[in-house]
Protein backbone atom coordinates (compact mmCIF):
# COMPACT_ATOMS: atom_id res chain seq x y z
CA UNK A 1 0.00 0.00 0.00
CA UNK A 2 2.65 2.59 1.14
CA UNK A 3 4.34 1.88 -3.01
CA UNK A 4 1.13 3.05 -4.36
CA UNK A 5 0.49 5.97 -2.03
CA UNK A 6 4.14 7.07 -3.00
CA UNK A 7 4.14 6.45 -6.09
CA UNK A 8 0.41 8.67 -6.33
CA UNK A 9 2.22 11.33 -4.89
CA UNK A 10 5.17 11.56 -6.83
CA UNK A 11 3.03 12.89 -9.40
CA UNK A 12 0.80 14.97 -8.03
CA UNK A 13 3.52 17.81 -7.95
CA UNK A 14 2.60 17.69 -11.81
CA UNK A 15 -1.20 18.96 -11.54
CA UNK A 16 -2.75 22.32 -9.89
CA UNK A 17 -6.00 21.45 -8.41
CA UNK A 18 -8.95 24.63 -8.88
CA UNK A 19 -11.48 24.46 -6.20
CA UNK A 20 -13.84 22.59 -8.86
CA UNK A 21 -11.41 19.32 -8.51
CA UNK A 22 -10.79 19.40 -5.20
CA UNK A 23 -14.98 19.11 -4.96
CA UNK A 24 -14.82 16.25 -7.33
CA UNK A 25 -11.77 14.76 -5.97
CA UNK A 26 -13.88 14.42 -2.42
CA UNK A 27 -17.25 13.53 -3.54
CA UNK A 28 -15.05 10.24 -5.34
CA UNK A 29 -12.96 9.68 -2.15
CA UNK A 30 -16.61 9.58 0.02
CA UNK A 31 -19.14 7.44 -1.93
CA UNK A 32 -16.43 5.13 -3.88
CA UNK A 33 -14.74 4.47 -0.58
CA UNK A 34 -10.83 5.54 -2.29
CA UNK A 35 -7.65 5.80 0.11
CA UNK A 36 -6.28 8.52 -2.05
CA UNK A 37 -7.37 10.19 -5.35
CA UNK A 38 -6.39 13.08 -7.58
CA UNK A 39 -7.41 14.74 -11.03
CA UNK A 40 -5.66 13.69 -14.36
CA UNK A 41 -6.09 16.20 -16.90
CA UNK A 42 -4.86 13.89 -19.94
CA UNK A 43 -5.71 10.89 -20.88
CA UNK A 44 -2.10 9.42 -21.19
CA UNK A 45 -1.38 11.35 -17.36
CA UNK A 46 -4.48 8.79 -16.43
CA UNK A 47 -2.79 5.67 -18.05
CA UNK A 48 0.67 6.31 -16.42
CA UNK A 49 -0.25 6.81 -13.38
CA UNK A 50 -2.60 3.25 -13.20
CA UNK A 51 0.59 1.63 -14.66
CA UNK A 52 2.40 3.25 -11.82
CA UNK A 53 0.22 2.31 -9.19
CA UNK A 54 -0.79 -1.31 -10.87
CA UNK A 55 3.29 -1.84 -11.13
CA UNK A 56 3.94 -1.18 -7.43
CA UNK A 57 1.63 -3.78 -6.60
CA UNK A 58 4.09 -6.52 -8.63
CA UNK A 59 6.88 -5.56 -6.94
CA UNK A 60 5.35 -5.24 -3.51
CA UNK A 61 3.88 -9.12 -4.23
CA UNK A 62 7.07 -10.55 -5.93
CA UNK A 63 9.65 -9.13 -3.05
CA UNK A 64 7.21 -9.43 0.17
CA UNK A 65 4.49 -11.65 -0.64
CA UNK A 66 6.15 -14.93 0.14
CA UNK A 67 7.42 -13.48 3.99
CA UNK A 68 3.86 -11.65 4.54
CA UNK A 69 2.01 -14.49 3.10
CA UNK A 70 -1.73 -14.47 4.31
CA UNK A 71 -1.10 -10.65 5.96
CA UNK A 72 -0.33 -9.82 2.09
CA UNK A 73 -2.53 -6.49 1.40
CA UNK A 74 -2.65 -4.47 -1.73
CA UNK A 75 -5.62 -2.77 -3.19
CA UNK A 76 -6.39 -2.44 -7.15
CA UNK A 77 -5.87 1.09 -8.81
CA UNK A 78 -9.20 3.11 -9.53
CA UNK A 79 -10.35 5.31 -12.69
CA UNK A 80 -13.06 7.56 -11.83
CA UNK A 81 -14.60 9.98 -14.45
CA UNK A 82 -17.22 13.03 -13.53
CA UNK A 83 -19.49 13.84 -16.58
CA UNK A 84 -20.47 16.90 -16.12
CA UNK A 85 -24.25 18.48 -16.39
CA UNK A 86 -23.46 20.95 -19.22
CA UNK A 87 -21.95 20.51 -22.81
CA UNK A 88 -23.47 17.07 -23.29
CA UNK A 89 -23.80 16.36 -26.78
CA UNK A 90 -27.43 15.46 -27.67
CA UNK A 91 -28.14 12.07 -29.27
CA UNK A 92 -26.40 11.46 -32.53
CA UNK A 93 -25.14 14.91 -32.34
CA UNK A 94 -20.87 15.25 -32.12
CA UNK A 95 -20.49 11.38 -32.57
CA UNK A 96 -17.36 11.07 -34.92
CA UNK A 97 -17.65 8.98 -37.81
CA UNK A 98 -17.17 5.76 -38.16
CA UNK A 99 -18.05 5.58 -33.90
CA UNK A 100 -19.74 3.13 -32.21
CA UNK A 101 -22.69 5.69 -31.44
CA UNK A 102 -21.87 5.42 -28.18
CA UNK A 103 -23.32 8.09 -26.05
CA UNK A 104 -23.88 8.91 -21.84
CA UNK A 105 -26.79 10.84 -21.10
CA UNK A 106 -26.51 10.97 -17.88
CA UNK A 107 -24.48 13.26 -15.94
CA UNK A 108 -22.59 12.28 -12.86
CA UNK A 109 -19.94 9.79 -11.83
CA UNK A 110 -18.67 6.63 -12.70
CA UNK A 111 -16.02 4.79 -12.05
CA UNK A 112 -14.06 1.15 -11.63
CA UNK A 113 -11.07 -0.82 -10.53
CA UNK A 114 -8.10 -1.53 -12.89
CA UNK A 115 -6.31 -4.73 -13.16
CA UNK A 116 -3.59 -4.68 -16.35
CA UNK A 117 -3.32 -0.96 -16.95
CA UNK A 118 -1.46 -1.88 -20.40
CA UNK A 119 -4.75 -4.45 -21.30
CA UNK A 120 -7.54 -2.12 -20.12
CA UNK A 121 -5.76 0.76 -21.84
CA UNK A 122 -5.39 -1.70 -25.39
CA UNK A 123 -9.52 -2.43 -24.78
CA UNK A 124 -10.88 1.08 -24.06
CA UNK A 125 -9.05 3.73 -24.68
CA UNK A 126 -10.82 4.23 -28.27
CA UNK A 127 -13.67 4.34 -26.53
CA UNK A 128 -12.58 6.44 -23.57
CA UNK A 129 -11.21 8.85 -26.05
CA UNK A 130 -14.61 8.86 -27.89
CA UNK A 131 -16.24 9.59 -24.70
CA UNK A 132 -14.45 12.46 -23.95
CA UNK A 133 -14.20 14.15 -27.21
CA UNK A 134 -18.02 14.63 -26.87
CA UNK A 135 -18.31 15.32 -23.16
CA UNK A 136 -17.39 17.42 -20.39
CA UNK A 137 -15.56 15.77 -18.23
CA UNK A 138 -12.60 15.18 -15.80
CA UNK A 139 -10.74 12.08 -15.03
CA UNK A 140 -10.35 10.73 -11.70
CA UNK A 141 -7.63 8.17 -10.34
CA UNK A 142 -6.74 6.72 -7.03
CA UNK A 143 -6.43 3.86 -4.97
CA UNK A 144 -9.59 1.79 -4.52
CA UNK A 145 -10.10 0.07 -0.98
CA UNK A 146 -10.99 -3.24 -2.75
CA UNK A 147 -8.18 -5.91 -1.75
CA UNK A 148 -6.10 -8.07 -4.65
CA UNK A 149 -6.17 -11.71 -4.11
CA UNK A 150 -2.04 -12.10 -4.51
CA UNK A 151 -2.42 -15.37 -6.68
CA UNK A 152 -4.48 -12.70 -9.15
CA UNK A 153 -1.06 -10.95 -8.99
CA UNK A 154 1.59 -13.86 -8.45
CA UNK A 155 0.54 -17.41 -8.24
CA UNK A 156 3.65 -18.79 -7.46
CA UNK A 157 4.64 -17.35 -3.82
CA UNK A 158 0.87 -18.32 -2.73
CA UNK A 159 1.58 -21.84 -3.65
CA UNK A 160 5.62 -22.22 -2.04
CA UNK A 161 4.12 -20.17 0.83
CA UNK A 162 3.51 -22.82 3.66
CA UNK A 163 0.51 -21.10 5.76
CA UNK A 164 -0.98 -22.52 9.00
CA UNK A 165 -4.32 -23.89 9.78
CA UNK A 166 -4.89 -20.42 10.94
CA UNK A 167 -3.80 -18.52 7.81
CA UNK A 168 -5.61 -21.05 5.79
CA UNK A 169 -8.89 -20.68 7.88
CA UNK A 170 -8.56 -16.78 7.56
CA UNK A 171 -7.96 -16.68 4.07
CA UNK A 172 -11.99 -16.98 3.10
CA UNK A 173 -12.26 -13.46 5.16
CA UNK A 174 -9.79 -11.81 2.93
CA UNK A 175 -10.39 -13.35 -0.10
CA UNK A 176 -14.59 -13.33 -0.52
CA UNK A 177 -14.88 -14.71 -3.77
CA UNK A 178 -18.65 -14.10 -3.23
CA UNK A 179 -17.94 -10.16 -3.67
CA UNK A 180 -16.78 -10.84 -7.78
CA UNK A 181 -20.05 -11.24 -9.48
CA UNK A 182 -22.06 -10.30 -13.17
CA UNK A 183 -24.07 -7.98 -11.42
CA UNK A 184 -23.26 -5.03 -13.41
CA UNK A 185 -23.76 -7.26 -17.01
CA UNK A 186 -26.83 -8.51 -16.01
CA UNK A 187 -28.48 -5.27 -14.92
CA UNK A 188 -29.09 -6.32 -10.82
CA UNK A 189 -27.66 -4.08 -8.29
CA UNK A 190 -28.84 -0.37 -7.31
CA UNK A 191 -29.23 1.52 -9.87
CA UNK A 192 -28.81 4.61 -7.82
CA UNK A 193 -26.04 4.28 -6.88
CA UNK A 194 -23.68 8.23 -6.28
CA UNK A 195 -20.76 6.54 -8.85
CA UNK A 196 -21.95 4.47 -11.51
CA UNK A 197 -20.16 1.63 -13.07
CA UNK A 198 -17.86 2.76 -15.73
CA UNK A 199 -17.27 -0.55 -17.22
CA UNK A 200 -19.14 -4.43 -17.30
CA UNK A 201 -16.46 -5.90 -15.37
CA UNK A 202 -14.49 -4.90 -12.38
CA UNK A 203 -10.72 -5.40 -11.90
CA UNK A 204 -10.81 -8.59 -9.44
CA UNK A 205 -13.77 -10.26 -11.98
CA UNK A 206 -11.11 -9.41 -14.87
CA UNK A 207 -8.36 -10.82 -12.89
CA UNK A 208 -10.35 -14.15 -12.11
CA UNK A 209 -10.74 -14.81 -15.51
CA UNK A 210 -7.46 -13.97 -16.95
CA UNK A 211 -5.90 -17.08 -14.69
CA UNK A 212 -9.08 -19.28 -15.61
CA UNK A 213 -8.96 -18.23 -19.93
CA UNK A 214 -5.06 -19.27 -19.44
CA UNK A 215 -6.23 -22.61 -17.89
CA UNK A 216 -8.99 -23.90 -19.83
CA UNK A 217 -7.24 -22.78 -23.18
CA UNK A 218 -3.43 -23.59 -22.10
CA UNK A 219 -2.40 -20.21 -23.21
CA UNK A 220 -2.11 -16.31 -21.76
CA UNK A 221 -5.30 -14.30 -22.65
CA UNK A 222 -2.88 -11.73 -23.80
CA UNK A 223 -2.77 -13.73 -26.74
CA UNK A 224 -6.30 -13.35 -27.75
CA UNK A 225 -7.60 -11.66 -30.77
CA UNK A 226 -10.36 -9.83 -30.94
CA UNK A 227 -12.35 -11.90 -33.37
CA UNK A 228 -13.34 -15.82 -32.40
CA UNK A 229 -14.60 -18.91 -34.26
CA UNK A 230 -15.70 -21.38 -31.79
CA UNK A 231 -15.89 -25.28 -32.85
CA UNK A 232 -16.52 -29.06 -31.62
CA UNK A 233 -13.14 -30.64 -33.13
CA UNK A 234 -9.46 -30.84 -32.40
CA UNK A 235 -8.84 -31.38 -36.68
CA UNK A 236 -10.16 -27.90 -37.18
CA UNK A 237 -6.84 -26.53 -35.30
CA UNK A 238 -4.84 -28.33 -38.14
CA UNK A 239 -7.64 -26.41 -40.71
CA UNK A 240 -6.74 -23.49 -38.90
CA UNK A 241 -2.63 -23.95 -38.82
CA UNK A 242 -2.84 -24.53 -42.94
CA UNK A 243 -4.51 -21.56 -43.07
CA UNK A 244 -2.05 -19.35 -41.17
CA UNK A 245 0.85 -20.98 -42.84
CA UNK A 246 -0.58 -19.70 -46.05
CA UNK A 247 -1.31 -16.27 -44.85
CA UNK A 248 2.06 -15.63 -42.75
CA UNK A 249 4.52 -17.04 -45.99
CA UNK A 250 2.10 -14.67 -48.30
CA UNK A 251 2.92 -11.86 -46.79
CA UNK A 252 -0.61 -11.00 -45.14
CA UNK A 253 -1.69 -8.65 -42.17
CA UNK A 254 -1.28 -11.58 -40.05
CA UNK A 255 1.86 -11.45 -38.44
CA UNK A 256 2.30 -14.17 -35.90
CA UNK A 257 0.84 -17.88 -35.48
CA UNK A 258 0.34 -18.67 -31.70
CA UNK A 259 -1.18 -21.97 -29.61
CA UNK A 260 -0.41 -23.44 -26.61
CA UNK A 261 2.73 -25.71 -27.97
CA UNK A 262 4.00 -23.07 -30.23
CA UNK A 263 4.88 -19.85 -31.79
CA UNK A 264 5.48 -19.02 -35.18
CA UNK A 265 6.26 -16.21 -37.54
CA UNK A 266 6.20 -15.90 -41.10
CA UNK A 267 9.82 -17.07 -41.20
CA UNK A 268 9.79 -19.78 -38.86
CA UNK A 269 6.76 -21.43 -39.84
CA UNK A 270 7.80 -22.01 -43.21
CA UNK A 271 9.19 -25.92 -42.47
CA UNK A 272 7.72 -26.12 -38.76
CA UNK A 273 6.85 -29.19 -36.87
CA UNK A 274 3.81 -28.18 -35.31
CA UNK A 275 3.76 -29.57 -31.28
CA UNK A 276 0.20 -30.48 -29.65
CA UNK A 277 1.53 -31.78 -26.13
CA UNK A 278 0.02 -28.90 -24.00
CA UNK A 279 -3.02 -28.69 -26.43
CA UNK A 280 -3.92 -32.33 -26.36
CA UNK A 281 -4.02 -31.95 -22.47
CA UNK A 282 -6.20 -28.52 -21.95
CA UNK A 283 -9.96 -28.54 -21.89
CA UNK A 284 -10.47 -26.21 -24.35
CA UNK A 285 -7.59 -25.12 -26.84
CA UNK A 286 -6.89 -22.18 -28.62
CA UNK A 287 -5.28 -21.27 -31.77
CA UNK A 288 -3.85 -17.63 -32.60
CA UNK A 289 -3.50 -16.38 -35.93
CA UNK A 290 -2.08 -12.39 -34.66
CA UNK A 291 -2.03 -8.75 -36.03
CA UNK A 292 0.02 -6.88 -34.79
CA UNK A 293 -2.90 -4.04 -33.54
CA UNK A 294 -4.86 -7.17 -32.05
CA UNK A 295 -7.26 -7.85 -34.51
CA UNK A 296 -6.56 -11.34 -35.46
CA UNK A 297 -8.53 -14.34 -35.76
CA UNK A 298 -8.76 -17.04 -32.55
CA UNK A 299 -9.83 -20.19 -32.65
CA UNK A 300 -11.04 -22.24 -29.56
CA UNK A 301 -12.20 -26.10 -29.47
CA UNK A 302 -14.66 -25.91 -26.78
CA UNK A 303 -15.33 -29.57 -26.94
CA UNK A 304 -18.85 -30.32 -26.95
CA UNK A 305 -22.34 -29.07 -24.63
CA UNK A 306 -23.70 -25.68 -23.31
CA UNK A 307 -21.49 -25.85 -20.30
CA UNK A 308 -18.30 -25.62 -21.95
CA UNK A 309 -19.70 -22.91 -23.95
CA UNK A 310 -21.00 -20.57 -21.36
CA UNK A 311 -18.23 -21.67 -19.04
CA UNK A 312 -15.31 -19.85 -21.77
CA UNK A 313 -17.51 -16.96 -22.84
CA UNK A 314 -18.26 -16.08 -19.32
CA UNK A 315 -14.40 -15.60 -18.83
CA UNK A 316 -13.25 -14.09 -22.96
CA UNK A 317 -16.09 -11.69 -22.61
CA UNK A 318 -13.71 -9.44 -20.17
CA UNK A 319 -11.43 -9.04 -23.11
CA UNK A 320 -14.13 -7.19 -24.73
CA UNK A 321 -14.08 -9.38 -28.08
CA UNK A 322 -15.44 -7.60 -31.29
CA UNK A 323 -17.10 -10.84 -32.45
CA UNK A 324 -17.35 -13.92 -31.80
CA UNK A 325 -19.08 -17.07 -34.07
CA UNK A 326 -20.04 -20.64 -33.54
CA UNK A 327 -19.04 -22.77 -36.10
CA UNK A 328 -20.68 -26.46 -35.18
CA UNK A 329 -22.42 -29.49 -36.65
CA UNK A 330 -26.34 -30.08 -35.82
CA UNK A 331 -28.92 -32.34 -36.76
CA UNK A 332 -31.34 -31.01 -39.61
CA UNK A 333 -35.02 -31.40 -38.69
CA UNK A 334 -36.83 -30.41 -42.15
CA UNK A 335 -36.92 -32.69 -44.96
CA UNK A 336 -35.38 -30.93 -48.04
CA UNK A 337 -31.76 -30.11 -45.92
CA UNK A 338 -28.59 -32.73 -47.00
CA UNK A 339 -25.85 -33.60 -45.12
CA UNK A 340 -23.11 -30.37 -45.32
CA UNK A 341 -26.01 -28.11 -45.66
CA UNK A 342 -25.90 -24.75 -43.88
CA UNK A 343 -27.57 -23.43 -41.18
CA UNK A 344 -27.65 -19.64 -40.26
CA UNK A 345 -29.20 -19.24 -37.31
CA UNK A 346 -31.88 -16.12 -37.08
CA UNK A 347 -33.18 -16.98 -33.41
CA UNK A 348 -32.85 -19.72 -30.82
CA UNK A 349 -34.51 -21.99 -28.44
CA UNK A 350 -33.23 -21.92 -25.19
CA UNK A 351 -33.09 -25.31 -23.88
CA UNK A 352 -29.77 -25.72 -22.57
CA UNK A 353 -30.76 -24.41 -19.07
CA UNK A 354 -27.51 -23.09 -18.14
CA UNK A 355 -28.28 -19.17 -19.15
CA UNK A 356 -31.95 -18.99 -17.09
CA UNK A 357 -30.98 -17.10 -14.05
CA UNK A 358 -28.56 -14.68 -15.95
CA UNK A 359 -30.54 -13.89 -19.22
CA UNK A 360 -34.34 -13.55 -18.82
CA UNK A 361 -36.07 -16.67 -21.80
CA UNK A 362 -37.94 -13.86 -22.77
CA UNK A 363 -35.28 -12.11 -23.75
CA UNK A 364 -35.26 -11.16 -27.30
CA UNK A 365 -31.90 -13.16 -28.61
CA UNK A 366 -32.47 -12.10 -32.35
CA UNK A 367 -29.34 -12.21 -35.22
CA UNK A 368 -27.03 -9.24 -35.16
CA UNK A 369 -27.90 -7.81 -38.93
CA UNK A 370 -23.87 -7.22 -39.81
CA UNK A 371 -23.06 -10.70 -38.96
CA UNK A 372 -25.19 -12.46 -40.55
CA UNK A 373 -24.59 -10.57 -43.68
CA UNK A 374 -20.71 -11.47 -42.97
CA UNK A 375 -21.54 -14.80 -42.55
CA UNK A 376 -23.83 -14.88 -46.14
CA UNK A 377 -21.19 -13.38 -48.24
CA UNK A 378 -18.87 -15.77 -46.79
CA UNK A 379 -20.54 -18.77 -47.49
CA UNK A 380 -21.03 -17.05 -51.28
CA UNK A 381 -17.39 -16.29 -51.58
CA UNK A 382 -16.38 -19.60 -49.90
CA UNK A 383 -18.72 -22.03 -51.47
CA UNK A 384 -18.97 -20.62 -55.02
CA UNK A 385 -22.41 -21.53 -54.46
CA UNK A 386 -25.33 -19.35 -56.53
CA UNK A 387 -28.40 -18.32 -56.04
CA UNK A 388 -30.09 -21.41 -56.28
CA UNK A 389 -27.50 -23.13 -54.28
CA UNK A 390 -27.77 -20.73 -51.93
CA UNK A 391 -31.62 -20.65 -51.67
CA UNK A 392 -31.11 -24.61 -51.16
CA UNK A 393 -28.15 -25.67 -49.49
CA UNK A 394 -28.80 -22.84 -47.09
CA UNK A 395 -31.17 -22.62 -44.43
CA UNK A 396 -31.60 -19.29 -42.27
CA UNK A 397 -34.33 -20.52 -38.92
CA UNK A 398 -34.48 -20.95 -35.39
CA UNK A 399 -32.06 -23.19 -33.67
CA UNK A 400 -32.61 -25.69 -30.65
CA UNK A 401 -29.97 -25.70 -28.00
CA UNK A 402 -30.71 -28.91 -25.65
CA UNK A 403 -28.44 -30.42 -22.88
CA UNK A 404 -29.74 -33.53 -24.14
CA UNK A 405 -27.26 -35.21 -26.70
CA UNK A 406 -29.50 -37.89 -27.03
CA UNK A 407 -32.44 -35.79 -27.11
CA UNK A 408 -33.38 -38.16 -30.32
CA UNK A 409 -34.75 -40.89 -28.07
CA UNK A 410 -37.23 -38.02 -27.16
CA UNK A 411 -38.50 -36.93 -30.05
CA UNK A 412 -41.34 -36.71 -29.96
CA UNK A 413 -41.48 -34.83 -27.38
CA UNK A 414 -40.40 -31.67 -29.18
CA UNK A 415 -42.10 -32.12 -32.38
CA UNK A 416 -44.34 -28.92 -31.04
CA UNK A 417 -41.48 -27.31 -30.43
CA UNK A 418 -39.96 -27.66 -33.80
CA UNK A 419 -43.42 -26.84 -35.55
CA UNK A 420 -44.12 -23.29 -33.46
CA UNK A 421 -40.96 -22.16 -33.07
CA UNK A 422 -40.14 -22.78 -36.43
CA UNK A 423 -36.94 -25.02 -35.84
CA UNK A 424 -34.65 -25.95 -38.65
CA UNK A 425 -31.58 -27.36 -36.79
CA UNK A 426 -30.75 -28.96 -32.76
CA UNK A 427 -27.08 -28.57 -31.38
CA UNK A 428 -25.99 -28.29 -27.86
CA UNK A 429 -23.82 -24.57 -27.61
CA UNK A 430 -25.42 -22.17 -30.03
CA UNK A 431 -28.04 -20.56 -27.88
CA UNK A 432 -25.62 -20.36 -25.14
CA UNK A 433 -22.59 -18.55 -27.25
CA UNK A 434 -25.72 -16.33 -28.66
CA UNK A 435 -26.99 -15.72 -25.35
CA UNK A 436 -23.68 -14.68 -23.56
CA UNK A 437 -22.82 -12.12 -26.19
CA UNK A 438 -26.17 -10.63 -25.75
CA UNK A 439 -25.57 -10.96 -21.78
CA UNK A 440 -21.98 -9.32 -22.58
CA UNK A 441 -23.17 -6.86 -25.43
CA UNK A 442 -20.55 -8.96 -27.72
CA UNK A 443 -21.67 -9.38 -31.08
CA UNK A 444 -22.17 -13.11 -32.11
CA UNK A 445 -23.41 -15.16 -34.87
CA UNK A 446 -23.83 -18.91 -35.35
CA UNK A 447 -23.00 -21.18 -38.55
CA UNK A 448 -23.87 -24.68 -38.24
CA UNK A 449 -23.25 -27.56 -40.51
CA UNK A 450 -25.76 -30.30 -40.89
CA UNK A 451 -24.21 -33.71 -39.85
CA UNK A 452 -27.04 -35.95 -39.62
CA UNK A 453 -30.88 -35.69 -39.86
CA UNK A 454 -31.89 -38.62 -37.30
CA UNK A 455 -35.71 -37.98 -37.65
CA UNK A 456 -35.45 -39.04 -41.10
CA UNK A 457 -33.03 -42.29 -40.59
CA UNK A 458 -29.76 -40.53 -41.03
CA UNK A 459 -27.84 -41.35 -37.78
CA UNK A 460 -24.42 -39.65 -37.19
CA UNK A 461 -22.55 -43.11 -37.01
CA UNK A 462 -18.39 -43.56 -37.02
CA UNK A 463 -18.08 -43.65 -40.94
CA UNK A 464 -20.86 -41.11 -41.50
CA UNK A 465 -19.09 -38.83 -39.25
CA UNK A 466 -15.95 -39.60 -40.94
CA UNK A 467 -17.73 -38.57 -44.62
CA UNK A 468 -19.00 -35.35 -43.04
CA UNK A 469 -15.97 -34.36 -41.41
CA UNK A 470 -13.62 -34.76 -44.29
CA UNK A 471 -15.85 -33.34 -47.21
CA UNK A 472 -17.32 -29.99 -45.04
CA UNK A 473 -15.17 -29.46 -42.16
CA UNK A 474 -12.54 -27.00 -43.89
CA UNK A 475 -14.59 -24.99 -46.33
CA UNK A 476 -16.87 -24.57 -42.67
CA UNK A 477 -14.17 -23.11 -41.35
CA UNK A 478 -12.72 -21.53 -44.21
CA UNK A 479 -15.74 -19.59 -44.69
CA UNK A 480 -15.97 -18.42 -40.64
CA UNK A 481 -12.33 -17.05 -41.10
CA UNK A 482 -13.52 -15.30 -44.08
CA UNK A 483 -16.55 -13.74 -42.45
CA UNK A 484 -14.66 -12.76 -39.52
CA UNK A 485 -11.68 -10.88 -42.01
CA UNK A 486 -15.18 -9.33 -43.47
CA UNK A 487 -15.92 -7.75 -40.19
CA UNK A 488 -12.80 -6.28 -39.49
CA UNK A 489 -12.78 -4.46 -42.76
CA UNK A 490 -16.30 -3.43 -41.84
CA UNK A 491 -15.06 -2.14 -38.57
CA UNK A 492 -11.89 0.23 -39.79
CA UNK A 493 -13.66 1.23 -42.99
CA UNK A 494 -15.65 4.70 -43.06
CA UNK A 495 -19.24 2.28 -42.38
CA UNK A 496 -17.76 1.81 -38.81
CA UNK A 497 -18.77 -0.38 -35.70
CA UNK A 498 -21.54 -2.97 -35.86
CA UNK A 499 -22.06 -2.27 -32.29
CA UNK A 500 -24.72 -0.22 -31.89
CA UNK A 501 -26.84 -3.49 -31.74
CA UNK A 502 -26.68 -2.95 -28.14
CA UNK A 503 -27.37 0.02 -27.44
CA UNK A 504 -29.25 0.39 -24.07
CA UNK A 505 -30.78 2.54 -20.92
CA UNK A 506 -28.12 2.86 -18.57
CA UNK A 507 -25.37 1.10 -20.08
CA UNK A 508 -21.89 1.74 -18.64
CA UNK A 509 -19.62 4.28 -21.33
CA UNK A 510 -16.93 1.73 -21.49
CA UNK A 511 -18.66 -1.45 -22.50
Amino acid sequence: MEEQLKNISVLQSAFSHSDSDESIVSSFIQHAKLKEAKVCHSVDQAFHMLRESYDACLFHASQHARTSGIDFCMTYPYLGLTIHKHRIAAPGIGIAPGSSGRSVHESGMYGTTITKPDLFEAIYRGKFEEILSNKRCTIIVGISSRPIYLPFLNEKPFLDAKFSENCLYELPYVFKLSDINDDIANGLGEQETAVKPLSLFAADRVDYSMGRIAHYCGIDAEHFQKYILFTNYSHCSDIFFEYAKESLQNGSEYSEWVDPDNSFNASSIKNSERKTEVADSVQMPAYHLKRKDGHGISVINIRVGASNAKTITDHLAVLRPECWVMLGHCAGILHDQHLGDYVLASGYVRKDFVLDSDVPLDAPIAMIPEVHSALLGAIKEVSGYDDNDMSSKVKTGSVMSTVNRNWELRAGEFHEIFRRSRVVAVDMESATIAANGFRFRIPYGVLLSVSDKPLHGELRMKEMAKMVYKQWTEQHLRIGINAMEKLRRKKFSTEGSYSRSFLEVGAPPLW
